[in-house]
Parts: structure tokens; C-alpha cells; sequence
């Protein structure tokens, strides 16, 4: 048995959204603030009369709508593809869970993001803040869920198959 199967489960729409859109997040964030300050345009910016809130703000803002803007057509694409191509009538409960399960994704994407926006803001040069970012994604997507699940098992351990069936007859 490959033990690397455990580890990445077959791919799956949630996947997509779960693994390379927060990646795409992260990677068109993490230069927004640290590039400006290796292309010498920060001091520029700041020797007119914005505050440093006010630049931090539209940094946000401005990643924030790219990725809202980025998930848009996708979730488009996928009620027409709902409604046309599989042919699904969707009543007004269908598009309330459509709604939802957009909106936690957009939350998902946008805090991933802002975690890009935060890395470039601590970091002096564009490759540290790429470095932190990938850093901190690894462990938050890829070591804390397999942790917990190897904590779970380790918490309370399911007993053999064998013990199973021994118990039912």
C-alpha cells in the first residue's frame, strides 16, 4: 500500500479551491507591499500625504477584491454548467447553499491573501516574504490536519476489524 495515499487523498473540486487557489492567493500577495519597498516606489509613495493605514487599507482592499473577482466566473461557470449542461432545475434553497458554500470559499481565499499581505509587510525583501508564506501555509494546510487526524487515532483508537466482528456475533 502507498502510505502516500493517506497523506493526499484523490484530488476533488474542495481541493482545487483548498490547495491551488489559496496558493494563487498567496503568491499574488506576498509582493504587494515588500516589492514596493525593493523598487524603491515606497518612499515615493510615502512622501506624498498618505498615511501608512490608508496605503495598508487599499493594499487590502485590493487583494481582497482580485481574488473575489478571480472566484466570480468560476462560480458562474459552474451554476450555468449546473443548470445546462447537467441539467438541474435549482430552486431558491439550491442557491442559498450555492451562495454559502461561495462565500466561505471567498473567505477562505481572502484570508489566505491577507496572510500574503501580512508576510510582505514583515519581510524586507520579496524572497523572505514568499519563504514565510510558504512556510506558514505548509504547516497550516498540510501539518496541522494530518496532525489532528494522527492525534485523533492516538486519543481514541478504533479497535481491529477482527475485534469488531467478534463483538457483533
Amino acid at each position: 500500500r502507498n502510505p502516500l495515499l493517506s497523506l493526499f487523498p484523490a484530488p476533488d473540486p474542495t481541493h482545487l479551491a483548498k490547495f491551488a487557489m489559496s496558493l494563487l492567493s498567496l503568491f499574488l500577495a506576498y509582493d504587494a507591499i515588500c516589492g514596493e519597498r525593493q523598487r524603491g516606489t515606497l518612499k515615493l509613495l510615502f512622501a506624498g500625504p498618505v498615511s501608512r493605514g490608508v496605503f495598508f487599507a487599499g493594499k487590502l482592499i485590493g487583494v481582497n477584491l482580485s481574488m473575489a473577482l478571480a472566484l466570480l466566473p468560476a462560480a458562474v461557470l459552474a451554476a450555468v454548467g449546473l443548470c445546462w449542461k447537467l441539467g438541474y432545475v435549482l430552486d431558491g434553497e439550491s442557491w442559498y447553499r450555492i451562495l454559502g458554500i461561495l462565500s466561505t470559499t471567498a473567505a477562505f481565499l481572502i484570508r489566505c491573501a491577507q496572510l500574503g499581505v501580512w508576510a510582505s509587510a514583515r519581510a524586507r525583501r520579496s524572497a523572505a516574504a514568499l519563504l514565510l508564506v510558504l512556510a506558514i501555509w505548509t504547516v497550516w494546510m498540510i501539518g496541522v490536519p494530518n496532525l489532528a487526524s494522527h492525534l485523533a487515532r492516538w486519543i481514541s483508537p478504533v479497535p481491529p476489524v477482527a475485534q469488531i466482528e467478534a463483538q457483533k456475533s
